[in-house]
């Protein structure tokens, strides 16, 4: 439009037909100077912003002023016009007094070139130099000579043709080659971008084929905004659709394993990683377990908000161990059951006798005493064989609750940790009906210890037993149980922390025989366990948590270091 502008002016016939076009240029020019403004901000990515404003808003006021000037902003008046010889034709050139206005479009096109040079220098700078050079430099020098032949042209200084054209042309050829050579680098990399999204593609299916196979399901939640992807397998594993919000999933988990689950989601943004095995209750009321394992995307910078993992069912897994334990806990069970009747058969054959003369003896001084003479010296002598044999059932009462003594135990040299992870393993289940969650440190490399591993087992189930049933009336979510081993000043110690009731005001007294918080309680598990302790030359104690529960501390001696290598691999 500026070409056919100057064609105008060229060939002009009147001063009226050329103040008219010299007015009308200002448009044309108005649109070139804020595209160059345009590209140098969006393309080149460069450049102050108050300077591109600056420069956009004096040619809007030049274009503005032009609209209400006579003949145009460039001339207060145009005396004449008049003819010269370019190329062997004759152009018109017009001749009058300049406008002083015009100085504000000479500030824009400065303003145009001071922004050109800032952004040059900016991408210099960022390592950009062709882009500099070839555009930044370009579009500065024909910015100047345009600016400068106008100028030059109307104060008469030079008398030339107005060709503003000759400098846009350089311009607009470095502006088009730059935005072809980027049309040219973005179609390459789209069709980099298309090959390398079949190959992901493929990878993909084959990844989800081997999932299905598998029985596996893939997800993925961003746990910033919510956002969650899940193959087919994974919504069909939890009855829902595969385009629904992750709340739908959550609600499908145990109410009592839900807060785990999402603690352990969440808990891997961090950089944790997410394991845990929680109880999905299906829309037709199926419970089934499943496991799921995952961690947050690497790459970039700082921690990811996106936790990737897996999820598979193991309700088949879950009900075998949950069979093997109903078992083991019914062989327990009998077991206990032999060796209550075992020590209850033992205290009948021990007391009987002594009772046996107790009784008898009692019966006769009481028909002696019926006689109106009773023979003192033969009461005498019944009262003493009571009194004997009382004092025989007390020595088989003490001997009896005294069992096991030091020295009668199985002779065994044992790693502590396996022996707490079976205990744990055992009962698993009962941790998960109570919703108790357990945290186990078992550092490594701990000596083993000697002793009887069945009573020691037995130790560990009475506590953790305790421990549970102390944290019936805690909150749901509360429910923290923590058991530890360490050596201790040559010991090895066991600590067994809970979020229970507490203690009473005197903690030594729950392992004295018969005391007992309980309803129904008899009072003698922790009166073995410290028996058993005893036994092992080893010491239990009790005292309340800081917050809230208590903490046991047991302490058993290690094995001889002659036999640990050897009897504890």
């Amino acid at each position: 439009m500026v070409a056919l502008v100057e064609l105008g002016i060229m060939r002009a016939g009147s001063v009226d037909e050329v103040g008219r076009l010299i007015w009308l240029q200002h448009f044309p020019v108005w649109l070139a100077i804020v595209g160059c403004v345009l590209f140098v901000r969006f393309h080149m990515r460069a450049g102050r912003p108050w300077l591109a404003w600056t420069a956009i808003g004096l040619r809007t006021l030049v274009l503005v002023l032009n609209i209400f000037s006579s003949p145009n902003l460039n001339f207060r008046e145009i005396h004449a016009i008049s003819q010269m010889q370019v190329l062997g034709e004759a152009v018109t050139i017009a001749r009058g007094a300049p406008n002083p206005l015009i100085v504000l479009g000479l500030l824009s096109v400065l303003s145009l070139a001071w922004l050109i040079v800032d952004a040059a220098v900016e991408v210099w700078r960022r390592g950009e130099r062709r882009l500099a050079w070839t555009v930044g430099g370009l579009l500065f020098f024909f910015v100047l000579v345009a600016a400068a032949s106008a100028v030059l042209r109307l104060f008469d200084l030079i008398r030339f043709p107005a060709v503003i054209t000759l400098s846009c042309v350089p311009i607009i050829l470095a502006m088009g080659y730059e935005v072809s050579r980027e049309l040219a680098r973005a179609a390459q990399l789209s069709a980099s971008l298309r090959e390398r999204h079949a190959e992901l593609s493929e990878s993909d299916a084959s990844l989800q084929l081997a999932a299905d196979a598998a029985n596996v399901a893939l997800w993925s939640v961003d746990t910033a905004s919510g956002e969650l992807w899940v193959t087919a397998k994974g919504a069909d594993l939890f009855g829902v659709g595969p385009e629904r919000p992750l709340a739908d999933f959550m609600a499908r988990i145990h109410p009592a394993d839900r807060e785990r689950v999402d603690a352990a989601i969440f808990g891997a943004a961090s950089g944790g990683e997410a394991s845990v095995e929680y109880r999905v209750i299906l829309p037709g009321g199926e419970e089934r377990w499943y496991s799921t394992l995952g961690g947050a995307q690497q790459g970039g910078q700082g921690p990811s908000s996106v936790v990737t993992g897996v999820t598979i069912d193991v309700t088949a897994r879950r009900r075998a161990e949950l069979e093997s334990q109903s078992r083991r806990l019914e062989l327990d069970r009998l077991t206990r059951v032999s060796n209550a009747r075992e020590f209850s058969s033992a205290m009948a054959h021990e007391l009987g006798q002594p009772l046996a003369i107790i009784m008898s003896n009692a019966e006769a001084a009481l028909g002696m005493l019926r006689r109106p003479e009773p023979d003192r010296d033969e009461l005498q002598a019944m009262f003493a064989d009571i009194i004997a044999a009382d004092e025989r059932a007390n020595k088989v009462l003490a001997r009896l609750r005294s069992l096991p003594r030091r020295g009668e135990l199985a002779a065994e040299v044992f790693a502590l940790n396996p022996l707490v992870d079976d205990v744990l393993d055992v009962m698993r289940e009962e941790f998960v009906r109570r919703g108790v969650a357990v945290h186990a440190g078992l550092p490594a490399g701990l000596r083993p210890v000697a002793g009887d591993r069945l009573l020691i087992e037995q130790l560990l189930f009475n506590l953790l037993r305790n421990a549970c049933e102390a944290m019936e009336d805690t909150a749901a979510g509360q429910r923290r149980l923590s058991i530890s081993t360490a050596a201790v000043g040559g010991m090895a110690e066991i600590s067994i922390c809970d979020t229970g009731a507490g203690l009473p005001a005197d903690p030594a007294q729950i392992f004295q025989p018969y005391y007992t918080t309980k309803p129904e309680g008899l009072g003698v598990g922790l009166a073995i366990c410290s028996s058993i302790v005893e036994a092992h030359g080893g010491d239990i104690s009790a005292r309340p948590n800081e917050g809230q529960g208590a903490s046991f501390r047991v302490r058993l001696p290690f094995a001889p270091d002659g036999t640990a290598a050897e009897e504890a691999a």
